[in-house]
C-alpha cells in the first residue's frame, strides 16, 4: 500500500531537513572552534615567568645575580610573537621587557639597574633560585601572540586570558 503524500508535506519534510543540516553544520564548525581553542590554550599555557637569582657555579668569580626567568616549554610549547613581561622590582615597576620572537626553551633576563640585559638561555651550568617570598619582585604581566595571531595576557588574578583589548 502506498500513503499519500502532499506537496506541502514534502516541503515541510524537505524544509525540516534543511534546519536539520545546517544545525549539524553549526555543530560541526562550533567543534572546529573548540579544538582549537583547545590547542591555542595548551599551547599558550606552557608560558611562564619569574624572578630567580642566578648564582654562577665559577670558582673564580661566584656571583649572584636577579633576573628574570621567561620560559617557553612544554609538549606544545611553540614560537611566540610580540612578547611583553611587566614586572615589578622593588617595589617599582621595571621597563617593558619586550621580544619580537621568543623560542621555545628557557631564558634568564638579567635585571640590569633600572633596565634589562640581553635575554640567555638557561645554562646548567648556573643555578637558579625562584625568588617566591618576596613581595617587592614580582610578574605583573605577560602578553603575546601566538603563532595563530591570537593574543593572549597572563596576570597574577585572571590566569591566561584572550587578549581581546587588541
Amino acid at each position: 500500500k502506498i500513503a499519500k503524500v502532499s506537496h506541502l508535506q514534502i516541503q515541510e519534510a524537505t524544509r525540516q531537513a534543511a534546519q536539520a543540516q545546517d544545525r549539524h553544520n553549526e555543530l560541526v564548525l562550533l567543534h572546529r572552534q573548540q579544538v582549537v581553542d583547545l590547542e591555542s590554550r595548551r599551547r599558550v599555557a606552557s608560558v611562564s615567568a619569574w624572578w630567580v637569582i642566578c648564582r654562577t657555579a665559577t670558582e673564580d668569580s661566584p656571583t649572584d645575580s636577579w633576573g628574570i626567568l621567561l620560559s617557553n616549554q612544554g609538549p606544545n610549547a611553540g614560537m611566540l610573537y610580540d612578547v611583553s613581561v611587566q614586572a615589578i622590582a622593588n617595589q617599582m615597576a621595571k621597563p617593558e621587557l619586550k621580544f619580537e620572537h621568543l623560542p621555545p626553551g628557557q631564558y634568564f633576563v638579567e635585571s640590569a639597574g633600572t633596565g634589562w640585559n640581553f635575554p640567555e638561555p638557561v645554562h646548567l651550568r648556573n643555578h637558579y633560585d625562584p625568588v617566591m617570598k618576596s613581595h617587592k619582585h614580582h610578574i605583573t604581566q605577560i602578553s603575546f601572540a601566538d603563532p595563530l595571531g591570537d593574543r593572549w595576557r597572563w596576570e597574577p588574578h585572571d590566569g591566561v586570558q584572550r587578549d581581546d583589548k587588541s
